[in-house]
């Protein structure tokens, strides 16, 4: 039982994140008695942020719920010529969708 629970952990801490670059970002849920405000976890620190925010090397946020954090980013010019050289579809905003880790762990 024990091992089956930490395999699960393990695929949480693997799927929770979106890739967003080199960094790392992990969404925790709203801000108690702040609907529009949650928190995460990145380069182990924890932080609020609210709708408008900016996360330096990840985006601004757009949108927080419970279930998810959307953070939208404007890609540069040098990220979509990379884009065109992979032969990947070229976009001038990624939107990353971060669930709520502790959702995702059952709590």
């Amino acid at each position: 039982m024990k091992r089956m629970r930490l395999l699960t952990l393990a695929a949480v801490a693997l799927l929770a994140a979106p890739p967003l670059g080199a960094q790392e970002l992990h969404y925790w849920g709203q801000v108690t008695g702040a609907e529009k405000r949650g928190w995460i976890e990145r380069q182990g620190q924890h932080v609020d942020v609210g709708e408008g925010d900016e996360i330096p090397g990840v985006g601004i946020v757009q949108e927080v719920r419970d279930e998810v954090l959307v953070v939208r980013r404007t890609l540069t010019d040098d990220e979509k010529q990379r884009l065109r050289v992979q032969g990947l579809e070229v976009v001038d905003v990624k939107v990353s969708i971060v669930p709520n880790l502790w959702r995702r762990v059952g709590r």
